[in-house]
């Protein structure tokens, strides 16, 4: 997910900001007709606003998969770090064997592969998890069982919250080469502005839709 934004306000706080002004200006200059006249050239223009970016705000389920990400990542650590402890205490030396041979599993370089892309650190997950199916008698060994399960529960959430936000799709292009008319058409909505004058649709909008 892009990190890069025009402006630090998404359109959605945009629109509310303008609406609520123009709220505020009424009740404060209802009297004053130089006000009341800057009113009437600011509505038509946010009421465009709010027509344009009205979509659905994927704001939320976008929160929701970083959230499970993280929790999947400190899962990872959790087990790591445990099993780094195991072998780092000499009163586990019984367990040494069996932690060094899950370790082996998660982490034989590091933990840096959780930094990889959503796909790449899924599927190196499930391969993981693969074998700790395999390992029963090392994981209980080292009592290890807790943080397994909470590896295999915190990847379910993470593919359910990812699931349910669906795929996040960056439409990047020139100016006037048809960005916006292109989103428009996918989510089935109104949701940018359509405009001949380049430049009309400057700040990054987002939209959620379902194709097929």
């Amino acid at each position: 997910m892009s990190k890069i934004r025009t402006s630090y306000y998404s359109h959605r706080d945009k629109v509310v900001a303008s609406q609520e002004l123009i709220l505020r200006i009424k009740e404060k200059w209802s009297d004053d007709p130089a006000m009341m006249y800057i009113v009437s050239l600011l509505e038509p223009v946010i009421q465009r606003m709010a027509e344009g970016f009205g979509g659905v705000d994927t704001g939320p389920a976008t929160v929701a998969v970083r959230n499970a990400e993280e929790a999947r990542d400190n899962a990872c650590r959790a087990i790591h770090y445990f099993l780094k402890s195991r072998l780092l205490s000499a009163a586990h030396s019984d367990c040494w064997e069996a932690a060094a041979q899950l370790h082996e599993v998660l982490a034989p370089e590091g933990l840096d592969w959780i930094l990889d892309t959503f796909a790449a650190q899924t599927l190196r997950t499930h391969q993981i998890l693969a074998r700790f199916s395999e390992m029963g008698p090392q994981i209980e060994k080292c009592q290890a069982r807790v943080f397994v399960d909470q590896m295999i529960a915190a990847q379910a959430t993470f593919e359910q919250k990812n699931a349910e936000r669906g795929a996040v799709v960056a439409l990047c292009g020139p100016a006037n080469a048809g960005k916006s008319s292109l989103l428009n058409r996918l989510v089935g909505d109104e949701r940018a502005i359509v405009d001949p004058d380049p430049g009309t649709t400057r700040d990054v909008i987002e939209a959620a839709g379902e194709i097929g």
